[in-house]
C-alpha cells in the first residue's frame, strides 16, 4: 500500500512538471529518498 501511495502522487507531479517518462523512475526514486522517515530520525527532511 505504501508504495502505492508514494507512487500516484508522484506519477502526477511527473505529468504536471513535464518529467520525461524515461527520468520518471529516477524522479520517484529521488522523491523518496527525500522523504525517507527512517534516515532522519522519522520527521522527514520536507521541502
Amino acid at each position: 500500500m505504501e508504495a502505492f501511495a508514494h507512487a500516484v502522487p508522484a506519477l502526477v507531479i511527473c505529468e504536471l512538471l513535464s518529467v520525461p517518462y524515461a527520468d520518471r523512475k529516477r524522479f520517484q526514486r529521488q522523491v523518496l529518498t527525500i522523504f525517507d522517515q527512517s534516515r532522519c530520525g522519522g520527521e522527514g527532511r520536507g521541502l
